[in-house]
């Protein structure tokens, strides 16, 4: 890889046997880093997202010097830069949420129309179950930072939750961040889901695995007091919603709209 490709990449955790998290600088968001998730056996890969195209050559030219074809692409779900980069591996299978069409409409037409978005190959719906070699995925309809946001736990062990948390750079927790289709209450009953895994070990699109359950804890139980306090607050304009010392405090600005 070219050094500049080599600086992009500041990252590489393997978490498992066969599987593993690239963290790629981002360019246009230097506070928060985006996060790929491979998954691969014999020879053969499925990633988890494939960041915008320049993070995605980033990861083609790694795996092709290791012989790793991409054979499969899950998306958990279809903002830029999660799915720009899908056309960089031309994979026989991509995987998204049933709920799709919004948001690919808005990559290729608003967002970032100079990029050529892929359309899924394989739509899912809430509870499906996914093979890739060894491994077993179970997808969960997440309907909470968009609506095709999934979730997706791996082996029982792992739980992938997309932007449904995020840490930044410094691992600073963020406020959450609702995109125009997002859900307050899909935010509460996808966190309740999280809260139900606290065993497992926590992987996030943009920010740091959390594996400590008292992190793990905190940071799910916040979130569910901020999303409980944005409902009070919606029914009732006495009621507070805290202050946190979290980041990207635009996002909670933002966060008001779906309020007024």
């Amino acid at each position: 890889m070219t050094k500049i490709k080599n600086e992009l990449l500041k990252n590489r955790i393997i978490l498992d046997e066969y599987i593993e998290q690239f963290v790629l600088k981002d360019f246009r968001n230097p506070d928060l880093d985006v996060n790929i998730t491979l998954l691969y056996f014999e020879g053969k890969a499925m990633l988890i997202d494939t960041g915008y195209l320049f993070q995605a050559e980033v990861i083609a030219d790694f795996l092709l010097e290791r012989e790793i074809e991409v054979t499969e692409v899950l998306l958990t779900h279809y903002h830029p830069d999660h799915s720009a980069g899908i056309s960089v591996f031309n994979p026989n299978k991509i995987y998204a949420s049933e709920h799709y069409q919004d948001n690919f409409k808005r990559c290729s037409e608003e967002w970032d129309p100079k990029t050529h978005y892929v359309k899924p190959t394989h739509l899912l719906k809430d509870q499906e179950t996914l093979f890739f070699g060894p491994h077993m995925l179970k997808i969960m309809d997440s309907k909470s930072h968009s609506i095709d946001s999934i979730m997706i736990e791996i082996n029982d062990q792992y739980l992938l939750v997309g932007d449904l948390i995020m840490r930044d750079i410094e691992h600073t927790t963020t406020y959450p961040y609702i995109s125009i289709d997002g859900d307050i209450q899909g935010y509460l009953h996808s966190l309740n889901l999280v809260q139900e895994r606290s065993q497992h070990i926590l992987l996030l699109s943009h920010g740091m695995p959390i594996s400590d359950q008292s992190l793990f804890k905190t940071v799910v139980d916040d979130y569910l007091l901020y999303f409980k306090s944005l409902e009070a607050f919606k029914a009732d304009r006495e009621k507070n919603i805290p202050q946190f010392d979290w980041s990207f405090e635009r996002w909670h600005n933002s966060n008001l709209r779906f309020l007024l």
